[in-house]
């Protein structure tokens, strides 16, 4: 029996992603945050926007927008905006779904003359605007990226399969030489990727970084730090020690860097502090390239295009903005707010054993994709 269109839901990360950018045209000024979401006593200061072909342009005098689509031009009150931004977040807070055809949702799309939920997310931007600089006449146009921490948490880095993919080596008592018969024992039993990365680690066996076979993963990482693909790799295999699938990243830099098990931790500096703030310092530049620009599967030119910074929604759906310029509060969001994901074995085509032709060594994969969500 065919499914009735009007069960058919809406994604709520993406809802949430037009609520912020209807919050914006009704308000305008926009509170800059540090690491902790916690306000400054700055704003941003939007005087116009640019979303998919349409554009939106604050008239400063009247407390309006005027909107540019399709060749027409048409006037609305930013109260408009506010009264349809309150009317999202009701239903993203008081709504377990939301439908496809919910008339509030259409009527706000209307309202800003767009037939889109949210815009194609190109180079990291869901939209664009020019933004006023505080105590000067000048402006700047940049790039915006919205995180919701409403619905399911926002990824920073999207898994695709073999482009994404870390490979390990697998080693019993440091040796590459396994009896065969035991990796099929061990292939035999019914375990989920996490019980089976659990299984190895806690029965003699260990997991050594071999590489990452995706060209443009392995360059762009290379780009932004030349330990980046060792480093990432520590971190997941750490995380796989630990067995917590959601563990902050900050977190487990504090671990890699106490264990001081690879050699290359111990170069970055002569004390734990020193090691910390090198791997806090070399991951944060990272995880900030595939904010702004990077993804897994194009080499990147190390341009950024989400160049304004994050548009944060809150579980709460305050509104706050983390500016590039306060680089500083940027970094300390992405660690302390970032984990590693889980996504699809079938999918990614990642999580079991298998041997390596050219040498004989079993190996195993583990995939690079990144959330956040905060604390």
């Amino acid at each position: 029996m065919s499914q009735n269109k009007s069960s058919k839901t809406r994604n709520k990360g993406e809802v949430s992603e037009l609520y912020a950018f209807v919050y914006i045209l009704g308000n305008r000024l926009i509170p800059v945050v540090d690491g902790e979401l916690i306000p400054t006593e700055e704003n941003v200061e939007f005087n116009s926007l640019k979303r998919g072909q349409e554009e939106y342009i604050f008239l400063k005098q009247q407390d309006r927008v005027k909107i540019l689509s399709a060749g027409d031009t048409s006037f609305q009150s930013r109260e408009a905006f506010r009264e349809g931004a309150e009317k999202i977040l009701e239903a993203l807070l008081g709504k377990d779904k939301i439908q496809k055809d919910d008339p509030e949702i259409i009527r706000i799309l209307s309202l800003i003359r767009s037939d889109e939920i949210s815009a194609k997310n190109i180079d990291k931007q869901d939209f664009c605007g020019e933004v006023s600089i505080q105590g000067s006449s000048v402006s700047r146009y940049l790039g915006f990226s919205i995180k919701s921490e409403i619905g399911r948490p926002p990824s920073l880095v999207n898994a695709n399969k073999d482009k994404s993919k870390f490979k390990f080596i697998i080693l019993k008592n440091g040796s590459t030489v396994i009896d065969r018969n035991e990796i099929e024992q061990i292939q035999s039993k019914q375990f989920d990727v996490s019980g089976l990365y659990s299984h190895l680690l806690s029965n003699g066996f260990d997991l050594q970084f071999s590489e990452v076979p995706g060209k443009a993963l392995k360059y762009n990482l290379r780009m932004v730090d030349c330990l980046g693909p060792e480093l990432v790799a520590e971190l997941l295999l750490e995380r796989a020690r630990q067995g917590k699938p959601s563990e902050r990243i900050s977190n487990l830099i504090d671990s890699i860097v106490a264990a001081n098990r690879n050699p290359i931790i111990s170069m970055l500096g002569d004390s734990f502090e020193e090691r910390r703030a090198s791997v806090r310092y070399k991951i944060s530049n990272i995880l900030l390239a595939f904010t702004t620009g990077a993804t897994v599967s194009t080499k990147w030119d190390g341009k950024e295009k989400a160049s304004g910074g994050f548009i944060v929604v809150t579980k709460d759906g305050k509104v706050c903005c983390l500016e590039l310029a306060t680089r500083n509060a940027v970094c300390d969001y992405l660690l302390r707010s970032c984990y590693f994901e889980t996504p699809s074995t079938s999918r990614h085509n990642y999580g079991s054993i298998y041997p390596n032709e050219e040498d004989g060594t079993y190996c195993i994969d583990m995939q690079f994709q990144v959330r956040i969500q905060s604390r």
